[in-house]
Order: C-alpha cells, then sequence, then structure tokens
C-alpha cells in the first residue's frame, strides 16, 4: 500500500485510512528531514553519555525505532518524535503505534542546535493519544513546571543512564 502511495504521490494515511494528511505529500519531506535530525541529535547525546547507538537498517522488522541505543549494558528501542507547535499554543508529538514496544522520547527543539527531550511512558500515549492511522498523536502543554500531558508532568531526560534505567523500573 505504502508503494501504491508513492507512486499516485498521495498519503499514505489517506489511501489507507482514509484520513486527510497534516501535509502535502511535497512538504512531508522536510517534515521527514526534522524528525531524522532529531533522531540524529539523541543519539549524539546518547553516545557523549558514553552510551553506543545504531541505525535500523532498510529492511528492519521493526521499523517503528529510529535509533537502538546500548546503555549501561541493556539495549533499548528508541522511537523519537520532533513536537510540532499547534495553533492553539500546545505542542503535538507524533508517535509510533509501537510505542508499548520501544521507548519513546519527545523531542522539543528549543534553540538552534538545542533540544530537552523527555520521555513519553506508553501509558500516558495509551490514555490520551489519538490515533491517526500510523502514528497515535498525543498533544502536550508546555508550563512552568514543564511539559504536561493530562496534568501530568512528563520526565525531562537529564541523564541517559539513570532516566532510562528509571523508566524501566516503573
Amino acid at each position: 500500500m505504502k508503494a501504491l502511495a508513492e507512486l499516485l504521490s498521495v498519503d499514505y494515511g489517506w489511501l489507507a485510512f482514509g484520513i486527510r494528511p497534516e501535509l502535502d505529500v511535497e512538504k512531508r519531506t522536510v517534515r521527514v528531514l526534522a524528525e531524522s535530525a532529531a533522531a540524529n541529535l539523541v543519539a549524539g547525546f546518547i553516545q557523549l553519555a558514553g552510551g553506543h547507538c545504531a541505525f535500523p537498517e532498510a529492511d528492519d522488522p521493526n521499523s517503528f525505532v529510529d535509533v537502538y541505543a546500548i546503555l549501561g549494558n541493556r539495549q533499548r528501542s528508541l522511537a523519537v518524535s520532533l513536537a510540532k507547535p499547534q495553533e492553539n499554543g500546545k505542542l503535538r508529538f507524533s508517535v509510533t503505534n509501537e510505542y508499548q514496544r520501544c521507548m519513546v522520547i519527545g523531542a522539543v527543539q528549543t534553540g538552534i542546535g538545542s533540544i530537552d527531550m523527555y520521555l513519553i511512558p506508553p501509558q500516558l500515549i495509551e490514555r490520551h493519544g489519538v490515533l491517526r492511522g500510523p502514528s497515535t498523536d498525543i498533544e502536550v502543554e508546555e508550563k512552568s513546571k514543564g511539559i504536561l500531558i493530562g496534568g501530568v508532568t512528563l520526565s525531562k531526560i537529564v541523564d541517559f543512564k539513570s532516566d532510562f534505567a528509571r523508566s524501566l523500573a516503573n
């Protein structure tokens, strides 16, 4: 179905699910590059913290994974979502529908070359996410005390080793 959508130059979500696309097919390339840049930044920060990263091959069966990270002798499958500002002042993350099978990291661009990173727990995605075909959208609010989903403050990543270990314990 994805190949047919590419051949026809139409949105995959529209073709498969009848969902109106957020972006025109032509504008989507820019968005994909931004998402890829966010995943690359996360991988770089993990490496700076002493971890090791690998990117999935094109034929990887876990197509939802953006980065494989090894920290503290444990491999983690990461899905990275770059926040998209909304007209209502909130931010929206579009996360993989496979969020139960990986760690979801929300990236918020805070300046040129800088991002804040947040762990988005699967329970919050399940409770507050909206299914949009191949992804689940979740809106968050920026408040003085941080990023909130449904009144719950997300954990900002400040130390990959301890933050990843804590998320695995929850």
